[in-house]
């Protein structure tokens, strides 16, 4: 009867740990990629609290990154990549398809090749990478610690839109503009002041 017992009771105390697992993974959000980088912080908020992790991990809606400095990568599930140039935070939602990436400061760049809709929320505008012909979409967004802002499109073009007025503006492909209080103040001829690019091994 101890034997029997004693059996009974470490089967018992066995599945005991996997509770936890299984309801965390259950109370995940929904997952936006895979992001990697140098000195990178995300914290994830679920169900069963907060979880804070440094790079590699994964991105979930909700997200709550910060690269305190160098580069980070963010591959999305749904096809394509985000390049991340530091000092950048930022925060990731993703509902019904969209991802929404809501950036206070840092520079990003996307890089499409999926029909799936990305927006860029700052304090001032919101901007939306535009494909031109189904081509891909590979557009950069830098946002300073101060607020002077700019925009890189290699391919496609990108659609401003002031968060405080009804008026949208579009920088068109193959163009370079910085931007204040959501407005192009000057158009630029020096691509390197605005790019942000992932370092990969040859």
């Amino acid at each position: 009867w101890f034997r029997t017992f004693a059996f009974a009771l470490l089967a018992v105390l066995a599945t005991l740990p996997l509770a936890p697992s299984r309801l965390s993974a259950q109370d995940l959000p929904v997952i936006v990629g895979r992001i990697e980088g140098d000195d990178l912080v995300v914290k994830t908020t679920t169900h069963a609290g907060v979880e804070i992790n440094a790079g590699p991990t994964v991105g979930a809606s909700g997200s709550d990154v910060t690269l305190r400095s160098g580069h980070a990568l963010l591959l999305l599930d749904a096809g394509g990549e985000i390049s991340i140039c530091g000092p950048a935070h930022f925060t990731l939602l993703k509902s019904a398809g969209a991802v929404t990436l809501a950036l206070d400061y840092g520079r990003v760049h996307p890089s499409l090749d999926s029909p799936e809709t990305l927006t860029i929320y700052t304090p001032m505008i919101v901007a939306t990478p535009i494909a031109i012909s189904g081509a891909r979409r590979d557009t950069t967004l830098g946002l300073d610690q101060n607020g002077e802002m700019c925009i890189l499109t290699a391919h496609g073009a990108m659609r401003v839109e002031p968060q405080f007025s009804g008026q949208s503006l579009i920088v068109p492909q193959g163009g370079l503009a910085s931007l204040a209080n959501g407005q192009i103040v000057s158009l630029r001829s020096d691509a390197s002041s605005c790019s942000c690019d992932f370092p990969r091994a040859s």
